[in-house]
């Protein structure tokens, strides 16, 4: 049987359909119809595209410019712009990427959080575990900003299980810090408005109440509370000391210190006073109860009926020179004349008081 030569065979009867082929081309398929060659040039791929299409000869790019492409003879190199980096250092260790993910883990006092494409680091609300705390120069430590809002300093308390407040910054428009009663100074504590009375040992008085306008003196011992005398004194008095173990007590000025004051009616004596009698009977003046050393009791007359008397209560007794008064009520002086005066001076203090006449004018009776 002879054949016949047909040129060139085509796809249908198992040809290529061409009598020639691209050197180094890509032979791409076309039904019946004679195969296509695709040429390509360096770093070149083969792109599919849907459809009845040849694929394409294209060179790779990256639209965002986040990729460098190099094309080469038979090469193609990819590269990020920028190195990725492949460990993590921390400032206690190093952190290797595993399976392409890093994992960002919360710390002491820190907590993190993910989403979309942020990490996000928090601070805690509650902070533990710090062993110090450093402020830069002029570092602050504040309260919120509303009115109310407190930062409190505690310290624990291991018997309680508790914390106990010592200090309470409160803002406000007039903001406050409030310090606990049991706050001390070098172990001791602070002595505060309605507090615990000063002791002298400490600079204080000791006491919380003073009588008003008296003499402050010492206590009974050098820190015990000061004392304030029970009276103020009266005009023209000075004090005057009774001793280390007593209080001193307001006696009257000498010279002209003496209170003088006209008399009608009979009555008892004030020490350090001067009675002018004007009585148009006999005026009768008792001596006082009590009085002190140096207490002084003055009296003249100037009424032209009978004079003065001065009476004695029980245990007293006056001395008139070499003469003396009855012990007691019984005794007394008395004038003789209108203007006959003496002058009395305390010797003998207390209950059994003595009085000595300093000073008369008349002819006093001695009774």
């Amino acid at each position: 049987m002879a054949y016949k030569r047909i040129s060139p065979a085509p796809v249908a009867e198992g040809g290529t359909g061409a009598i020639t082929l691209t050197d180094h081309g890509i032979l791409v398929g076309s039904g019946t119809s004679a195969i296509d060659a695709i040429t390509m040039t360096d770093g070149q791929l083969l792109i599919g595209k849907t459809g009845a299409f040849d694929p394409i000869a294209a060179s790779m790019t990256s639209s965002g410019g986040t990729i460098t492409i190099t094309p080469g003879g038979g090469t193609l190199n990819i590269d990020t712009a920028a190195a990725i980096a492949a460990s993590f250092p921390t400032d206690a260790g190093t952190a290797t990427p595993a399976a392409g993910a890093l994992t960002v883990a919360g710390g002491t006092n820190i907590a993190s959080a993910g989403a979309g494409s942020t990490v996000t680091l928090n601070l805690d609300a509650a902070l533990t575990g710090i062993t110090s705390v450093t402020a830069a120069n002029g570092g602050e430590l504040r309260t919120g900003i509303t009115a109310g809002d407190t930062l409190l300093l505690k310290a624990y308390n291991n018997t309680g299980a508790s914390y106990t407040t010592f200090g309470t910054l409160t803002a406000n428009l007039t903001p406050t810090f409030d310090l606990a009663s049991a706050v001390t100074i070098g172990g001791a504590y602070i002595y505060r408005a309605s507090g615990t009375d000063v002791p002298v040992a400490d600079g204080g008085t000791g006491v919380s109440t003073l009588t008003a306008y008296s003499v402050i003196c010492g206590g009974t011992a050098a820190t015990n509370p000061v004392q304030a005398l029970a009276s103020v004194g009266n005009a023209g008095e000075v004090l005057t000391s009774n001793g280390a173990a007593a209080l001193p007590t307001w006696q009257a000025a000498g010279g002209g210190g003496i209170t003088w004051s006209v008399v009608t009616i009979d009555a008892g004596i004030t020490v350090n006073t001067g009675i002018i009698a004007n009585k148009a009977g006999l005026l009768t003046m008792t001596l006082p109860g009590t009085a002190a050393i140096s207490d002084q009791i003055r009296i003249t007359g100037i009424n032209t009926a009978v004079g003065w008397r001065i009476a004695q209560n029980a245990n007293q007794q006056i001395f008139f020179g070499d003469q003396s008064t009855t012990v007691g009520v019984g005794g007394y002086l008395e004038a003789t004349a209108i203007r006959d005066s003496v002058e009395l001076v305390c010797v003998v203090a207390g209950a059994s008081t003595v009085y000595n006449v300093v000073s008369s004018i008349g002819n006093i009776t001695v009774v």
